[in-house]
């Protein structure tokens, strides 16, 4: 009898633990999204993503002198906008977030905000 008592408390304790909620914690990455965090069943969101554009230069230049002709060449590869956001939102809150960097600038912070949403 203490047997079949016991199983039968482990059992329900069981199904009870079971039962409860759990916080779901989730990571993704989608190509164009970046990866997304969601933390407390979507409670928390945060979200990285960015883009760089390159660019090459070549260039090519005959010089004369008067010991004889030259050539110059010269080449060059660099970024012109190294973009990198974090934004960031939490629900029960109302709060958001943005900060965008470019790190091709010597400033690289570029816009920094914080939204408080009326909803």
């Amino acid at each position: 009898m203490r047997k079949f008592t016991l199983t039968t408390l482990l059992y329900v304790y069981a199904l009870i633990s079971y039962a409860q909620q759990s916080n779901v914690n989730s990571a993704n990455y989608e190509i164009g999204n970046g990866i997304n965090f969601n933390f407390n069943d979507g409670d928390y969101q945060f979200n990285i993503f960015g883009f760089i554009k390159p660019s090459y230069i070549y260039g090519e230049e005959d010089i004369y002198t008067s010991d004889g002709q030259t050539n110059n060449i010269y080449r060059q590869f660099k970024s012109q906008n190294s973009n990198l956001f974090f934004t960031g939102k939490a629900a029960k809150e109302k709060l958001g977030f943005t900060i965008q960097m470019d790190y091709s600038s010597s400033n690289p912070l570029v816009e920094a905000y914080i939204s408080y949403f009326l909803n």
